[in-house]
Formats: C-alpha cells, sequence, structure tokens
C-alpha cells in the first residue's frame, strides 16, 4: 500500500495543471481535412471542465479463479470512477487515479454447505501515469486488491500498456501484468492455510474501431500459471504457464452513456479463471462520443477481476 500511498501523493500536483485543462488531442496523423478525427464527432461545448476525464460505471460481475478453490464462482455487481488530469502538459503526460467495488454472492453452494461465507467484497484501486502521442501510447499503473470473503487480504500488482497506432482505426499492441505482495490467508472455518498471490500475464492485443465509434479488442498470451488447487482433493498440481485470451468492447449509445464489457480467461477453465463484467460508462461531461480521443482520458481502467487474476497456493 505504501507504493500506492506515494503515486497518488506524486499525482496530486498535476490538479492544478488541470485546471488550465487542454482542448481533446486530436492527432495529426487521424485529422481530416476540418482536423477532425474520422468517424468521431467533435467534443462538447463542455470539453475542457474539470469533469471532461471523468467516467463512472455501474454493471453486472461474473468471477471464478484459482483462489475460489475449484469449488465457487461469484455473481455480483461492479461499480467503477476513473480520472485522468495533466502531469507535464507540454509532453503529454497526464496521470490517473480510479476506485472500482465489486460485491457478489456465490454462484455455487459448496462453500455454504462447509459453513465457509458465501459473499465477498473488493475494493480495487489503480493509481499510474499514460502517454498520448501520434502514432502510440503507453500507460503503467499500479493496482491494489483489498477482499474479504473466507478471510481478508491485500494484495497489488504492476500493470502495463503500450499500443502502436497502425491505421486511422487499428491499433495493436501488448498489455500485461507482474505481481507484487502476496498474503497469507485461512480458509475459514476450515483452517486451510493458503497464500495468495495475483497472477502474471503477458497478452499481444488487436483493437479496431469502427465508423460508429465503437470499438473491439482481442488479445492473448501467456501467464505465468497457477496452482490446480482444490477444496475437496489433496493431489494439488502447479502449471508453470497457462494460456490466456480475452476480449473487451465500448459502444456509445449517446453524448453522456456508453455500453462497455470486458473478460478475460486463463486456461484450463476448470482450474483457471472466467472473468467478466457488463455495464454502463457515464460521462458527466457528456463527451461519450470522443472520449478515446481527449489528451487526459485514461488508456487503462481501473482493476478488476479479468485484469487482477489471483492464485491460491497451500
Amino acid at each position: 500500500m505504501l507504493r500506492l500511498a506515494l503515486t497518488v501523493l506524486l499525482s496530486l500536483p498535476g490538479a492544478a495543471i488541470a485546471q488550465d485543462y487542454a482542448p481533446a488531442y486530436v492527432p495529426q496523423a487521424y485529422a481530416t481535412q476540418d482536423g477532425l478525427p474520422p468517424d468521431w464527432l467533435p467534443p462538447p461545448v463542455v470539453a475542457g471542465d474539470w469533469a471532461e476525464t471523468l467516467t463512472l460505471f455501474g454493471g453486472i460481475s461474473g468471477s471464478k479463479q484459482p483462489q475460489d478453490l475449484g469449488v465457487n464462482a461469484h455473481f455480483g455487481g461492479r461499480l467503477a470512477a476513473n480520472y485522468g488530469f495533466a502531469l507535464v502538459d507540454a509532453a503529454n503526460l497526464g496521470a490517473q487515479i480510479g476506485v472500482a467495488g465489486t460485491y457478489q454472492d456465490d454462484a455455487v453452494r459448496v462453500f455454504e454447505s462447509v459453513a465457509v461465507d458465501t459473499d465477498r467484497g473488493q475494493l480495487f484501486t489503480t493509481a499510474g501515469l499514460f502517454q498520448k502521442n501520434e502514432l502510440w501510447n503507453w500507460s503503467l499503473v499500479y493496482d491494489a486488491l483489498y477482499q474479504d470473503q473466507w478471510d481478508r487480504s491485500t494484495l497489488t500488482q504492476f500493470r502495463g500498456r503500450v499500443g502502436v497506432n497502425m491505421t486511422a482505426r487499428d491499433e495493436i499492441g501488448v498489455w500485461g501484468t507482474k505481481n507484487d505482495r502476496g498474503e497469507e490467508g485461512v480458509v475459514a472455518p476450515l483452517d486451510l492455510p493458503v497464500r495468495l498471490q495475483a497472477i502474471s500475464q503477458l497478452n499481444l492485443f488487436w483493437r479496431h474501431q469502427y465508423e460508429s465509434g465503437a470499438y473491439t479488442t482481442i488479445w492473448g498470451g501467456v501467464s505465468e500459471g497457477h496452482e490446480e488447487m482444490t477444496l475437496v482433493a489433496t493431489d494439488d498440481r502447479h502449471l508453470s504457464t497457462a494460456p490466456v485470451f480475452g476480449a473487451d468492447f465500448r459502444a456509445p449509445l449517446n453524448d453522456y452513456c456508453s455500453l462497455y464489457g470486458e473478460a478475460n480467461f486463463v486456461l484450463p477453465a476448470d482450474t483457471g479463471s472466467v472473468d467478466s463484467f457488463l455495464g454502463i460508462d457515464i460521462h458527466p461531461a457528456g463527451v461519450a462520443k470522443c472520449y478515446r480521443k481527449l489528451k487526459y482520458a485514461p488508456i487503462l481502467r481501473p482493476a478488476g477481476s479479468p485484469s487482477f487474476v489471483v492464485d491460491a497456493r497451500r
């Protein structure tokens, strides 16, 4: 948590810069004759105020990960907020702060039958830096997860993304995570000791933007592997590596709302992860149709179960 606190403190000076907010960022490589990006509406009149890069999210969430011990899954709701601002305007360097919370109930009755808690609360916090240029962009953030189910734990990871704009509508690149802090826990009331830690992964992605302003992203890669641990079996096996694939999409519905969904899968499906969420992004400044072109709109979203996969080992 110390690293997260330092990141937030270092980002605070950017708030003063953000008051003189820069106009929408339109890379020259994308500009048409009238100076506007293709297939996107120009920024609205309110663009430039403090709320321009604020995004609120509400939706449903489902998750099954190695930390569920092979006998459980979760379904519930997700709320999130994400905000970006200028840090060094001359260099197009921005900072972001995000938070997301999920509350989920068990989707399988095994834990209930052995008197283990059947609901789970998770709080994700994300802070970091990003930069957008004409042909490429990057972002690096630090994620922290506090969760409370059969035990309380705080886990952390690094997450990064680098993208290259190949055409006006196509971006390719790489994104990944690196685990940081893990924690020991006990599955109460079974007194089963486990160690929880984020699973590192590395993925190649391709994002395509459509004429409507919507986009889809697909990715595939490899994770460092995970324990094939189950609550009812003692022959635990550890996978040294495991395939990963996933996708996300975003579709503006009007000036203020967008439909967004994200899913990520670590194989094999029975002991790996199956994580997804779907819901509505709300843009108070009315910039839903041009959000991705704004200079200080965050590149990465607040962490969630698809981007923060947790392993459990005895």
